[in-house]
């Protein structure tokens, strides 16, 4: 086995500068891999991850141009991810290449087969009883496999499956915290002894792993790495046991009446119940094909076909996006920075032709309102515009859907002229955001203000003052947080008792480690998978004024790692956050707008609308920017 693994790497390595040390290599790889199945029986632990090498060789050299019998592949690849023995990460890997040998020997059938028992194995590839940092480390398998069986579920006309593959496979940290979060006054009710257990083990899951009870050792005596290792080991042995309790805990539960569907994943007519508000637009992006999802309330769901959409033009465009911004804002020079703004002009138009436009003028939206032509069927909202949710699937969550557009401002060619845009990472975090909504006018809140505008090794923040200024006036009952104040465990104790805060501080986006995302308190970092462990009583409103936290992981791309998802997870159903690094003036500027339209919105006796207070600021900031979107277009709105 580790001959064949070290040629099929060898390959892939030779694959990059020559054919034929590629091929020879693949060769190797996988007459190694035929010596190690034919030596040992098929109950033996390494057997599927034997068999995972030989299929992808296999699949490498058809790559390469080489025959290969592509349905003997992909027949291996299903025997390997049916084997109940072989490790769960070797069966995944290899229904992934039983779906793609069957899809390029042109059996869509088989290879939505294949795709889709991939996606049905990623909740087991993840189990609670593993630390958050194993969950994520385990599931870079993850990538692009819901999008892809959701893109052949499509080719075969099986729309509702297409978005149940696409809920099932991507978010499934996300699920988890969603199913944790999950009311149970029913369950107290009918069984309050199993509603009490469920909350424990719940908590005890959903915290960071505690050490176990260990002896009072000298420090770097003997015996101390032997305790860590005893301490890991006991752990691990107690999530193990919880997670198992878990399971029966659900079984009980769901015998109960009404309660059969306890933490069941949600149906297909359940989660077009997220389109109650306007139409949700799940845009997926495939090699094989790319399409939006438009899920309205009534009418189902329809497929806007994106054939100017590609998989590889996305994820070069996400990467230029994300690294131009900080030549835009000048960091090698004015001369660059003016080509930079040309560059990411060019991507909100790029934008706009391959996704927005198709989509706007599906939705009826091909007009701006007042203009004298349609503006679609869809509730209108605040100045008349209708609400709309985009949901983008893989790398194309790190760019600007809301703000697509080309042309000058006022050519009516923008994605903010025609619609308020709101985001979500998946449909059911979405349900569960609606659900978590106030019903009746705002009151006016006292927001937790965690304000820092100097930060021990950090430089400072002019806008911060001004932010802590413009709070204080239209919300007099505020409480600040700042300054050696600003503490992660008093910031922690102080979200418990205020619906809405408000973060005006450093943010830091770790993109190969996303959950280490976050903020820059004064003593340390509250990280995005520590935000998503906080409890706050009634929450409502959560805005980040800080840089990049609404930014997710390149390497967990659907798994929606970030800080804004994090504080939706924790219970606020509106999260304002940026999709990059902000410039200090214009947020304080866009904060100001923001809160004055809440507060009048709270003075009229309405419920507030976050999505449109933030529109509106945002609009206005194109109207004066329009070509230079870095300094415009990174704050978002995620919730109803």
């Amino acid at each position: 086995q580790k001959l064949a693994t070290a040629c099929l790497l060898a390959a892939r390595a030779a694959a990059e500068t020559a054919g034929a040390p590629a091929r020879q290599a693949l060769h190797r790889a996988e007459s190694a891999a035929r010596d190690s199945l034919a030596a040992m029986p098929t109950s033996h632990a390494l057997y599927g991850s034997c068999q995972v090498i030989l299929v992808n060789a296999q699949l490498d050299r058809a790559r390469l141009g080489e025959p290969v019998d592509l349905p003997a592949t992909a027949r291996t690849a299903r025997d390997c991810a049916c084997n109940p023995v072989a490790h769960i990460g070797a069966r995944i890997r290899a229904a992934r290449v039983w779906g793609m040998a069957s899809a390029w020997a042109g059996r869509d059938a088989e290879a939505l087969e294949g795709y889709a028992y991939a996606v049905g194995l990623l909740p087991r590839i993840a189990p609670r009883s593993l630390a958050r940092a194993d969950q994520e480390a385990r599931l870079l398998v993850s990538e692009g496999l819901a999008s892809d069986a959701a893109a052949l579920a499509i080719g075969r006309g099986e729309v509702d499956r297409a978005l149940a593959l696409l809920e099932q496979g991507r978010g499934v940290l996300l699920a988890q915290g969603v199913e944790n979060r999950t009311d149970v006054s029913r369950l107290q009710a009918l069984a309050p002894d199993l509603a009490a257990e469920f909350e424990r083990i719940r908590d005890r899951l959903d915290g960071p792993p505690g050490p176990s009870p260990a002896p009072d050792l000298t420090p770097g005596g003997p015996g101390v790495a032997f305790r860590g290792a005893h301490e890991a080991a006991a752990v691990a042995e107690e999530r193990l046991a919880l997670a198992r309790r878990w399971d029966e805990l659900l079984a009980e539960i769901r015998v109960l009446p009404g309660l059969e569907g306890f933490l069941r994943p949600p149906s297909v007519p359940e989660l077009t119940a997220a389109a109650t508000g306007g139409p949700v637009v799940v845009v997926n992006v495939s090699p094989y094909r790319c399409d939006a999802l438009v899920v309205t309330a009534g009418a189902g769901i329809d497929v806007v076909p994106l054939p100017r959409l590609t998989l590889d033009d996305t994820v070069a465009r996400a990467a230029e996006f994300v690294e131009g911004v900080g030549t835009a804002y000048g960091e090698n020079g004015v001369d660059d920075a003016v080509a930079m703004m040309r560059t990411l002009s060019g991507t909100l138009a790029w934008l706009w032709d391959t996704v927005a436009a198709p989509v706007l003028e599906h939705l009826g939206l091909d007009a701006v309102p007042g203009d004298g032509g349609p503006v679609g069927s869809v509730a209108g909202a605040g100045d008349g515009l209708p609400r709309l949710w985009w949901c983008p699937t893989g790398r194309l969550s790190f760019l600007p859907l809301h703000a697509a557009g080309r042309g000058a401002a006022d050519s009516g060619t923008w994605v903010v002229d025609r619609a308020v845009s709101s985001y979500t990472p998946t449909l059911r975090a979405l349900v569960r955001a609606r659900d978590g909504l106030a019903a009746g006018p705002s009151a006016r809140p006292g927001p937790l203000v965690v304000a820092l505008a100097e930060t021990p090794g950090a430089a400072p923040l002019a806008g911060v003052a001004r932010e802590v200024e413009v709070i204080a006036e239209l919300f007099p009952e505020r409480r600040l947080l700042s300054g050696p104040d600003a503490t992660v465990a008093a910031v922690g104790r102080a979200l418990e008792d205020h619906p809405w805060v408000h973060f005006s501080c450093h943010g830091v986006s770790e993109p190969l480690n996303p959950s280490r995302s976050g903020l820059i308190l004064y003593d340390g970092r509250l990280t995005a998978s520590d935000a998503a462990t906080r409890r706050p009583r009634n929450p409502q409103l959560a805005v980040v004024s800080a840089c990049s936290t609404a930014q997710g992981g390149t390497t967990l791309s659907d798994e929606a790692v970030q800080l804004v998802s994090s504080l939706q997870l924790a219970g606020y159903p509106h999260v304002i956050g940026t999709l990059w690094p902000v410039a200090d003036r214009l947020a304080t500027h866009l904060t100001e707008e923001f809160y004055r339209a809440l507060s009048e919105d709270i003075a009229r006796g309405r419920p507030i609308d976050p999505a449109m207070a933030l529109h509106l600021t945002v609009r206005s900031l194109r109207d004066r920017y329009a070509r230079a979107p870095h300094l415009w277009a990174a704050h978002i709105h995620t919730g109803p």
